[in-house]
């Protein structure tokens, strides 16, 4: 589960200026503390520090370095509101945590720490430096407290052995040995073709390096299930857990199905043509049919890989007479499920706020498609239309969206990615309008659907529906 992702996106900054001043109808957003913040930052820091003074040897000044790399990737996350500081969350957290170190026992509560991030990928992860995050999209695909159980167990395994300082030791021997500065050498002779060569290089020590990693999921798989057999957590949960991982990466909704059902109105209906099959023959005919070259480079790009391999190594581990043994919960089923459903919208506001507005529209119509009752998913919906409107008017939509790709994405996040190439500027403001009004009549006294429906009704000339919404956003 190591892995660090880059946010890419700034926002509409006109846009979240009034928003962040509006009172929220329904109040389902974490509060932000930026002096916990910086207090997190100092102890992150502070454990680097005590690390890299005890580096010694031949790759010291090496490894120095790439723990320091490594440091600002993990400070990227802090960097932005992207992580949870709200006390009740952590405290719920930390109160798993407290069931979970007795059966550990290698660690003390004070030594670990566990940030809960608002990104939607579905990981967590561990840098090394007694820290673990777990991200929001994965805390939201867990069913209940045991597979969350599971998760720290699997994270503080990686901790206990010592998985980030032994991939940075084969990072280091593998670049600094003569087999692999040979190889550079010769390429830097070839007369034609040194780029290619260099990509297939790197490819093959990718490819390599992953491989060793997962042998270390299979270490700390083995581990943590060894620690949860000795709490009250059921370990049946484990093998539920690793399936959900191993589709986590699969859709959930089907884009064109959504606004068909939502988005589409009889004043203004969606189109057919956004979705075409047509579109797809720029990528070939068989775009979504993958060759072994392509299949080997998606498993490699999986959040969770061969969690089939997985899920057979944990049923050895966990005999068949306790696996139906123990308890899905031992805090509180209703704090896990409340904070599910707000991690849902921290998610879609994150993403709108901080990446690139296509992922933050696909979150949001994930949102709609599971739970249509939800008024942020409405919001995230109609505030993505406005920033696309407003990208595509000032000629900046490549560099705020994902362009299609079905070698590398869903086919469901493909077909919201050809329907934001294809949209004109009138499709992307009446599809807007017309589905905003239709959340409004759900949720009437929803500010932030009014100031979106006031923009759109602005932009369409329609003057006095402008200011009525406009006064309605107003009102205390």
């Amino acid at each position: 589960m190591f892995r660090f992702y880059r946010p890419l996106l700034a926002i509409t900054l006109v846009l979240y200026s009034w928003l962040a001043q509006s009172q929220h109808t329904c109040n389902v957003l974490f509060h932000h503390n930026t002096d916990t913040i910086k207090e997190w930052q100092s102890r992150l820091e502070q454990r680097n520090f005590e690390e890299v003074q005890g580096f010694t040897g031949e790759f010291a000044e090496q490894k120095k370095w790439l723990y320091g790399e490594k440091l600002k990737s993990a400070m990227e996350h802090f960097d932005k509101p992207e992580l949870i500081t709200d006390p009740a969350v952590n405290n719920y957290i930390s109160a798993v945590m407290l069931r979970l170190l007795p059966a550990v026992k290698v660690f003390k509560a004070e030594d670990i720490s566990v940030y809960l991030s608002r990104s939607g990928i579905p990981n967590a992860f561990t840098p090394g430096y007694n820290t673990v995050f777990i991200n929001a999209g994965l805390f939201t695909r867990i069913r209940n407290e045991a597979q969350l159980a599971f998760v720290l167990c699997h994270e503080i395994a990686h901790l206990f052995l010592n998985h980030s300082g032994e991939a940075a030791d084969q990072y280091l021997s593998s670049v600094q040995s003569k087999e692999f500065k040979a190889k550079v050498a010769a390429i830097k002779k070839q007369q034609f073709g040194q780029g290619r060569a260099i990509e297939e290089l790197f490819k093959k020590f990718s490819f390599d390096f992953r491989r060793h990693n997962r042998f270390k999921e299979t270490a700390a798989d083995s581990l943590a299930i060894t620690w949860l057999l000795r709490t009250a957590y059921s370990p049946g949960q484990v093998i539920d857990c690793l399936s959900i991982l191993d589709a986590v990466d699969t859709d959930i909704c089907n884009t064109k199905e959504v606004f068909e059902k939502y988005l589409s109105a009889v004043e203004y209906p969606v189109k057919p043509g956004y979705f075409g099959t047509e579109r797809r023959s720029v990528f070939g005919i068989a775009a979504y049919t993958d060759d072994a070259e392509t299949l080997q480079l998606k498993d490699s790009l999986r959040t969770h890989p061969d969690c089939k391999q997985r899920i057979v190594y944990a049923g050895r581990m966990i005999p068949g007479a306790v696996r139906n043994g123990g308890s899905k919960f031992l805090i509180d089923s209703v704090r896990f499920c409340d904070l599910q459903q707000k991690l849902q919208n921290e998610i879609i506001e994150f993403t709108l706020n901080h990446e690139k507005i296509s992922r933050s529209f696909f979150y949001a119509i994930e949102q709609l498609s599971t739970n249509d009752q939800n008024p942020f998913a409405a919001i995230g919906i109609s505030r993505a239309f406005i920033q696309l409107y407003e990208a595509q008017k000032n000629h900046t939509l490549g560099k705020n969206t994902d362009l299609p790709n079905p070698q590398l994405y869903t086919r469901s996040y493909n077909e919201l990615l050809y329907f934001i190439q294809h949209a004109t500027l009138t499709d992307l403001l009446h599809i807007n309008y017309y589905f905003t009004a239709s959340a409004l009549k759900k949720y009437p006294d929803c500010k932030e659907l009014a100031y979106t429906m006031s923009v759109c009704a602005e932009k369409m000339g329609k003057t006095e529906e402008a200011n009525y919404w406009k006064n309605k956003f107003d009102q205390p």
